[in-house]
């Protein structure tokens, strides 16, 4: 894992350009963003052999600690949680453990003997505090999407023609409300029957 003295070591420039070919073939770089707390993406990766080794980098805004905090968690086929390495600051010289990842804004779960089959990686929107959070993530095994969580927004509108309408008279229309971008999830609207229109 890393430390304070090397942090994450040098740069594989030849490996970093294998990968970004690779990719062109397999999904191993995916690159996504989120607007709010509390939104999450879920990738699978499938794993019969070989270790894994998945990294979450975003560029923070600027501030004194992380303005927006994403985690990441990869999930073993039996259920297991796998958290990134972290790093005691009031213990420097302490060999990095892994657990959640509050100060970073690059963070690796790595597994030298994953178990066989399908793993789940997660990536929380733990802290939006400005939108929008752009992230990367980087895997040594093929990335698929199985979920994106996401707010939505509703807008209410109605459906009519326009027509000039008598004094004490009546007529029909209808009025909704539609998602305008982001998940929405099943909702329902009331009109208020006692609500009069001038």
């Amino acid at each position: 894992g890393p430390d304070y003295s090397y942090g994450w070591g040098k740069i594989n420039a030849t490996k970093a350009v294998d990968l970004i070919y690779e990719d062109e073939n397999t999904n191993l770089i995916v690159e996504d963003e989120f607007k709010y707390t509390k939104e999450y993406d879920l990738y699978n990766i499938s794993i019969s052999s070989g270790q894994l080794k998945v990294t979450l980098v975003w560029g923070d805004y600027q501030g004194a600690s992380l303005v927006n905090n994403l985690d990441l968690v990869a999930d073993s086929p039996s259920g297991i949680k796998y958290y990134p390495w972290v790093l005691n600051p009031n213990s420097p010289a302490t060999s990095a453990t892994t657990g959640v990842d509050n100060s970073n804004n690059i963070e690796q779960v790595y597994v030298s003997s994953p178990e066989a089959g399908t793993w789940q990686i997660k990536i929380n929107a733990t802290l939006i505090s400005q939108k929008n959070q752009t992230y990367s993530l980087v895997s040594n095994k093929e990335l698929v999407l199985s979920e994106k969580y996401r707010f939505g927004r509703l807008e209410p509108y109605t459906i009519t023609t326009s027509k000039d309408v008598p004094q004490n008279s009546t007529f029909n229309f209808s009025a909704g409300i539609r998602c305008v971008w982001g998940d929405c999830g099943n909702v329902s609207a009331l009109l208020d029957p006692e609500t009069e229109l001038a």
